[in-house]
């Protein structure tokens, strides 16, 4: 029988974009809750997340984009380009993570 994967690890929650965007920890820690007290948790098959390699990410992303991304989260940058994209200095390998 067939399963439906879940990635899911807790540094996903260090992932912090601040309280005016809807991508927020408590928003996962309410997913992973309901999905808990729905019984589903058994269902699913856990997934162990790996950091993406760069070669995968490279196959839909720009380098010169990715470089940027991963500075400005070392900088401290609370934003990439647009406010719709909040971040943290966590945020690059975050991604990576859920890649």
């Amino acid at each position: 029988m067939k399963r439906t994967g879940l990635l899911f690890d807790k540094r996903f929650l260090l992932h912090e974009t601040g309280p005016y965007h809807p991508e927020i920890p408590e928003r996962l820690e309410a997913i992973y809750k309901g999905i808990e007290a729905a019984g589903l948790l058994p269902r699913l098959k856990r997934i162990a997340p790996v950091p993406a390699e760069g070669r995968w990410i490279e196959a839909v992303h720009d380098r010169a984009y990715i470089d940027r991304f991963g500075d400005a989260c070392t900088m401290g940058h609370r934003m990439l380009d647009c406010p719709d994209n909040q971040m943290c200095g966590e945020t690059f390998e975050i991604a990576r993570l859920a890649a």
